[in-house]
């Protein structure tokens, strides 16, 4: 017997519970919690799905089709430009002194700098949050939105703001 999260589950149980959502946990999707992180945390998220499976039995579906019905469905992503250092950071300071009312026009709720990037939260629930990889010469762009045609839209934004001479979604 092997335990996830506390629960008694076989090693056979436990092969199905992660095939059943390695599709589904990477680092572009799962929620947020805004007290622990300003990012979504799809690793966290596949282990609290995982849980739920292991423990109810019941498919992975079955969860989401609840969660989604009862808080709604919604989409993330997260893109990566190109870009060098500099221009990231002139793209920071410039969006941090004059920040964007609206994007795709939705209204900005809360525009945030935490040193590690610039966080948009947006009307509608969703976000857009641009910072500069750690590891690599690109700006990722990260979004929620309620639907993938949204989303698409948002990320578009994200890099429209980037732009030196336009900088507004």
């Amino acid at each position: 017997m092997k335990r996830v999260l506390g629960e008694e589950v076989t090693l056979p149980r436990l092969r199905v519970l992660v095939s059943s959502i390695s599709d589904w946990v990477h680092e572009k999707a799962g929620f947020a919690l805004a007290e622990m992180s300003p990012d979504k945390d799809g690793i966290l998220a596949g282990c609290l799905l995982a849980n739920r499976v292991a423990t109810s039995r019941e498919n992975r579906k079955v969860h989401v089709a609840r969660l989604e019905a009862r808080f709604a469905a919604s989409a993330c992503s997260r893109i990566a430009i190109a870009r060098t250092p500099k221009a990231d950071h002139r793209a920071h300071e410039r969006l941090c002194a004059n920040p964007p009312q609206s994007v795709n026009a939705v209204r900005v709720r809360r525009c945030a700098s935490d040193g590690d990037g610039l966080r948009l939260e947006l009307a509608d629930d969703g976000f857009l949050r641009l910072r500069q990889s750690g590891t690599e010469s690109v700006m990722r762009i990260y979004a929620a939105a309620d639907t993938q045609s949204s989303l698409a839209e948002r990320l578009e934004a994200g890099c429209r703001l980037l732009e030196p001479e336009t900088g507004h979604a």
